[in-house]
């Protein structure tokens, strides 16, 4: 009984982890992408002054 919880519990660990390294990777690119289209925007700013 005790070894099913177990190893429950540790693919919950694994599940949760995996989802928290995706979950921070995908809040950089979404910072990442802010600041690109912003860029653009400048960009496209600078070239119709």
């Amino acid at each position: 009984m005790f070894w099913k919880i177990h190893s429950i519990y540790r693919h919950l660990c694994a599940l949760t982890h995996t989802l928290g390294f995706f979950m921070y990777h995908a809040h950089w690119n979404d910072l990442f992408n802010h600041f690109n289209v912003q860029q653009n925007i400048d960009n496209v700013q600078q070239n119709l002054s």
